[in-house]
């Protein structure tokens, strides 16, 4: 476990520099002074001035941080970023944002080349095609049994009768065939293949799994670009009305949507992270993209500490065309901070108390 743990904290501090990278580079092609550029949070560890920008290594990977000229007060000088134009201020706060989009990007490209499962009709002739394991319903004998979601089905057996399963349809005729009785589920999870031993239920022979029939289909190189960009957009949009339904739903005091949930980093490395590792590599860039396209979406939010609510305070000088009061826009960005932190350390509490 403690290697997946250090593979998840370098993966999400990799993904915050990329995103920091994002607004150092538009930054020096606007001509803006970069101060410093940090991997993780101070005390420093270790520092390096290159030209007129450190380059610093912090004790805590749990961030990085762009320094720039003129960000926190305004300063009269042609290389400070208080002296930017609105547009080229909300291009340097966009570059961050935009770099997650570009990971995502490049990651489903070569996922796409790699080989991407892709759901296919129980009706078409596949020799390749899979059963996946979308989901467990809790208290069901495949959750007991100690089935995951990405597991793949490959054979069931009960009594005298083994079937090795290629359509969904087959799981579903065998469970009802053998309702109450004891069954072996033949599964595959990352490069290991394991039994399971299962008692269906006595009604249909309901074991509680959602079932997906899959098939690895493969993008040649010049394809998958096309491909990657499509995923890239259409893993967006899904989010983002995600987001908005299940804000809904909080705001009304309703259930958040089945499948759901909250969660911080330690949440993040023992739900994601360390199952998709031990299921192999697409697995694993898979999650990276979803923490790449979701923080990405969560940058934008119009929240003072987030590149969002800067881009609000930006729209806000355009519209009544004076920069918004500095000490104002400190206090709200504290208040900010101190609820994000709040906000972390309870979900985080809650992953370590699961």
């Amino acid at each position: 476990m403690a290697i997946y743990i250090i593979i998840s904290i370098l993966s999400l501090l990799l993904l915050v520099t990329l995103h920091e990278l994002g607004h150092f580079w538009v930054a020096k092609k606007f001509g803006v002074k970069v101060e410093e550029f940090g991997i993780g949070l101070p005390p420093r560890l270790f520092a390096k001035k290159f030209g007129e920008t450190i380059y610093s290594l912090n004790l805590l990977p749990i961030g990085a941080f762009v320094r720039l000229y003129g960000e926190e007060e305004k300063v009269k000088n042609k290389r400070s970023f208080s002296e930017k134009t609105i547009g080229q201020r909300a291009l340097i706060l966009l570059g961050g944002v935009v770099a997650f989009w570009i990971v995502a990007f490049v990651l489903l490209s070569f996922i796409a080349y790699l080989g991407l499962p892709t759901p296919i009709a129980d009706d078409l002739y596949s020799p390749a095609a899979q059963i996946i394991i979308l989901a467990t319903e809790e208290g069901l004998p495949a959750e007991k049994g100690g089935i995951k979601s990405g597991d793949i089905l490959l054979r069931l057996g009960s009594g005298n009768e083994e079937l090795t399963i290629r359509r969904v349809a087959e799981v579903r005729n065998f469970l009802s065939r053998h309702q109450g009785q004891e069954i072996i589920a033949l599964i595959k999870r990352g490069q290991l293949e394991k039994e399971v031993f299962l008692t269906s239920l006595e009604e249909g022979g309901k074991m509680g799994v959602f079932l997906e029939r899959m098939e690895i289909q493969r993008s040649s190189w010049y394809q998958a670009p096309f491909r990657g960009a499509l995923m890239t957009g259409q893993i967006t949009v899904n989010l983002i009305y995600l987001l908005g339904h299940s804000a809904q739903r909080a705001i009304l005091g309703e259930p958040l949507p089945p499948g759901i949930q909250v969660t911080g980093p330690v949440g993040i490395v023992r739900d994601f992270f360390a199952g998709a590792l031990k299921r192999g590599v697409v697995d694993y860039l898979q999650v990276m993209v979803m923490i790449s396209i979701s923080l990405a979406v969560f940058n934008l939010l119009p929240i003072p500490i987030l590149d969002g609510g800067r881009l609000l305070f930006l729209a806000i000088e355009k519209i009544k065309g004076t920069p918004i009061n500095p000490q104002l826009e400190q206090k709200l960005i504290l208040i900010s901070f101190m609820l994000l932190i709040g906000l972390f350390s309870l979900v985080t509490f809650y992953d370590i108390r699961g």
